[in-house]
């Protein structure tokens, strides 16, 4: 059964459908089939037709024999007995249209008494039944009166409910009464109205009424149900009504202890506002009842209300809420806020703003805006509220207000349009930008600054001690700072003496500069504060260090000096004068410590890069003298050995060739030294050569194979003395390679040495070329130990030797030097390939077609 009436107004038909009911509404549950009906009518026709005979002549013979007489008051006795069950049992209506049946039968029998018998003794059945009748319809009607008093009552009793519920907020307490009155009328003995929490889903407890003081504790420690949980959670969840006549049969009950309070039956209907289910009332009752019709109805009224109630609170909590939310944020809004009518009044205000104007909100509400801002009689020129209203649009400006104490203020007005677009009233937001007006042109002086300091900067790169720089540079300082003069004190090497250099403004920014002992010098004493500005805002007059005799003498009322160090270490002094005392303060303070910091370091720099440059010309200088010098003494000493080695080879030839004897040893140790001196020098004389770019190739066909055979057969003996082998692993068909023959035999017999000098005893070593891209690719590789990783880098350097080198083997360090610089000269590169403890294998390639200089290369 369902109950969407959602308010009392229905309650007038309500009442008019009762009493149409009432009329016809039979007493009984059994079917009341209009074909039944239809065929009792029909039967009291057929019944009372049987009295038409006596209106026909021929028939009223039979009409007085006593036998018919005796079947007409059987007939009367049968239609008495059965208007009066339809009467009673059934409609009114119907006993009603059974009399009228029979009375319009015997309205003949009225008018011509064909019976010829008294009326009172022949229709007795009649008036019996028409008495029997009334009586009946004025039961019926007291009944119906009755039935419309009870309405009227309950209706009476919903609509002062409806009163309370509508006239106060708290429901617990309206909801209370309600339910209790409306139980008693019902004659429930308990019940419970339980809401929908919103935000838990639960179906919690409301008010209650009539419950037993230890039942209604329980159910209070935990008042809420979960959706589906016990009688409320069951209704609230399928949002059907729900009767129960056994509570002990019912399985969803939770509280069991409604059943040893005594409660057997109970009713609940959902509480519904506009089809969603906001809550649940439950009546009980201690003895086994079933619920009419007219009970579900008023409990369904009273929900209805109850429910309208709910819904109306958690509206106006919300609203109220939003309300507050609202005030709250309307006050803490960092912008000032008026609400403007056009007629420029303030309706109001929020805190913020009023506190920009040392008031209150309260007393500025009625005033005209243009009087609070400004003390004006009248909009000024501009107003942002007036240009609102004629265009129908937002407008802003920004202005300089000293009613708020000299502040920048942003104010923009918005319009607000009925929903015809007429206007009704103006929000005007007042937004304090003085902090962004300040930073902004403070940024704009530091963008300027930083243009300028860097601009300074970029002059000061090409050297400040320079005249024409120091002009340019201070030209433009001249711009960012005030001065009359400007004066830089450098330390000269000696840190005895100022150099300096000088601007005056009033000359055209022409430099002077000087050499000022320490000893003579006021700035000198700032020296030892190299990271404190001094301010002189009113000196006394001040002779120029750079005056002649004949000057006079300048009176300077402002002296800002700003110490340049590096690293702690002071190194001189940036001054700057001023005729006008108060001219530096710590704006031009900041702007001068902040190019003085870049300019100590440029000037530091500058410094270091010219001892470098003297530095590593004076050392150029010298690897000069002393490449020369070694060349020039590989040259005097290569020119005793050649006559020493000549008469070595011809004493060779006259004594006999005995290995055995005294000579031969003799003579084979002075050739072996000689010749061995001869190529240290010839080491020597190269390297000279070759820094001193006065080293050349002497380029031409080389048949690369007869090179590596040589170089083999030289070492053959040597080789064979260790018990190592050196293999060749070259292809027959070489190109000719343009080379020079004596250099690339050079670099080859260095690579093959080293190789069978760091080869163990009985190791291998492998010589092997192959043509990959029109260059010769050579490698050399040998089954020693490898050359550690951290030693790889260095090995191509001059007069460089490893660590276990130094100690195993004598040497210059020349060898690899050498072999780098010839393959480089050929247009080639050079490299090792190495896995300690693995061998090492040196790797060259030349190109086939020789180096891009034909002819010979200079190194």
């Amino acid at each position: 059964m369902k109950n969407n009436k959602d308010n009392p107004r229905g309650e007038v038909n309500r009442v008019i459908n009762y009493l149409k009911n009432t009329l016809i509404q039979p007493k009984t549950t059994k079917s009341k089939n209009p074909l039944a009906i239809a065929g009792v009518i029909l039967g009291l026709l057929v019944l009372s037709s049987v009295d038409l005979v006596g209106l026909w002549p021929q028939f009223r013979a039979i009409a007085n024999t006593q036998s018919f007489r005796f079947f007409h008051e059987v007939q009367s006795l049968l239609i008495v007995w059965i208007t009066l069950y339809l009467s009673y049992r059934w409609y009114p209506a119907l006993g009603l249209t059974g009399l009228l049946i029979y009375i319009s039968v015997h309205i003949p029998y009225f008018v011509f008494n064909i019976t010829k018998e008294p009326l009172v003794t022949v229709h007795i059945s009649l008036v019996t039944i028409t008495g029997i009748i009334g009586t009946i319809l004025i039961g019926k009607i007291r009944q119906i009166q009755a039935a419309a008093a009870q309405h009227n009552l309950q209706m009476g009793h919903l609509n002062r409910i409806g009163q309370e519920m509508g006239q106060s907020l708290d429901l617990s307490a309206v909801t209370g009464r309600a339910l209790e009155s409306t139980l008693r009328i019902l004659n429930l003995d308990a019940g419970i109205i339980r809401y929908i929490d919103e935000v838990t889903k639960e179906v919690v407890i409301l008010s209650h009424w009539g419950l037993p003081a230890a039942l209604a504790k329980e159910i209070l420690v935990n008042p809420g149900l979960k959706m589906g949980q016990g009688i409320a959670g069951e209704v609230a969840e399928s949002g059907e009504p729900l009767i129960i006549e056994s509570l002990a049969q019912y399985k969803n009950l939770v509280y069991k202890a409604f059943l040893g309070a005594g409660f057997r039956s109970a009713a609940a209907l959902p509480l519904k506002v506009r089809g969603n289910v906001v809550g649940v009332i439950t009546g009980f009752t201690f003895q086994a009842r079933t619920f009419t019709t007219d009970d579900l109805d008023l409990m369904a009224s009273l929900g209805n209300m109850a429910g309208m109630a709910i819904a109306n609170s958690r509206l106006f909590s919300e609203v109220a809420a939003k309300g507050k939310e609202w005030e709250r944020t309307f006050d803490s809004v960092s912008e000032g806020i008026a609400l403007l009518s056009p007629e420029h009044r303030i309706i109001r205000v929020n805190w913020t703003l009023a506190r920009m104007l040392n008031t209150t909100p309260q007393a500025l509400v009625g005033q005209r805006c243009f009087d609070v801002f400004r003390n004006l009689g009248s909009p000024l020129d501009g107003c942002p509220g007036d240009a609102c209203m004629a265009e129908g649009g937002p407008r802003e400006i920004v202005s300089f207000e000293s009613k708020f104490g000299d502040r920048w203020l942003q104010m923009r007005a918005d319009p607000v349009l009925d929903s015809k677009g007429e206007l009704i009233s103006i929000v005007q937001t007042v937004r304090d930008i003085t902090e962004l007006k300040r930073t902004e042109d403070a940024l704009t002086r530091s963008l300027l600054t930083t243009n300028a300091v860097l601009d300074m900067v970029q002059i000061a790169g090409r050297g400040l001690i320079k005249k024409e720089v120091y002009a340019a540079f201070t030209s433009r300082l001249l711009k960012l700072v005030p001065f009359d003069e400007a004066t830089i004190f450098l330390l000269d090497h000696t840190e005895q003496v100022f150099h300096t250099l000088a601007v005056r403004a009033d000359s055209e920014l022409s430099v002077t500069s000087n050499d000022i002992p320490l000893s003579e010098c006021k700035a000198a004493e700032w020296l030892t504060h190299p990271s404190t500005a001094h301010l002189e805002n009113d000196s006394s007059e001040i002779k120029l260090p750079h005056d002649d005799e004949n000057s006079k003498l300048a009176v300077y009322k402002a002296t800002m000096r700003i110490p340049l160090s590096f690293s702690n270490q002071p190194f001189g002094i940036f001054e700057l004068k001023s005729y006008q005392p108060g001219t530096y303060g710590e704006a031009e303070q900041q702007i001068m410590r902040q190019l003085c910091n870049v300019l100590a370091q440029m000037i530091w720099y500058q410094h270091v890069a010219n001892l470098e440059v003297a530095e590593r010309k004076e050392l150029q200088e010298m690897d000069e003298a002393r490449e020369q010098f070694v060349a020039f003494l590989a040259h005097e000493l290569r020119s005793p050995l050649t006559p020493v080695i000549a008469s070595a080879d011809l004493l060779a030839r006259q004594i006999p060739k005995e290995p055995g004897s005294p000579e031969y040893r003799c003579i084979n140790n002075i050739m072996l030294g000689a010749k061995t001196l001869e190529a240290r020098l010839s080491d020597l004389l190269d390297i000279a050569q070759y820094r001193m770019a006065t080293f050349s190739l002497q380029l031409g066909p080389v048949e690369f194979k007869e090179i590596a055979k040589g170089v083999a057969s030289r070492f053959e003996s040597l080789v064979k003395e260790k018990g190592q082998t050196l293999s060749l692993e070259i292809p027959e068909q070489l190109p000719v390679l343009q080379a020079d023959s004596r250099r690339l035999e050079q670099v080859i017999g260095n690579l093959v040495d080293n190789a069978v000098k760091f080869t163990p005893q009985g190791g291998a070593i492998r010589l092997s070329a192959i043509v990959n891209d029109n260059n010769l690719l050579v490698k050399v590789h040998d089954s020693g130990s490898g050359i550690p990783y951290e030693e790889q880098a260095k090995l191509f350097q001059p007069y460089w030797r490893g660590k276990s080198d130094r100690l195993r083997f004598r040497g210059a360090g020349f060898g690899l030097s050498i072999c780098k610089r010839l393959v480089e000269a050929h247009g080639g590169k050079i490299w090792v390939e190495n896995s300690p403890d693995k061998g090492t294998t040196f790797v060259f390639y030349l190109p086939v077609d020789g180096p891009k200089a034909k002819g010979g290369k200079k190194l």
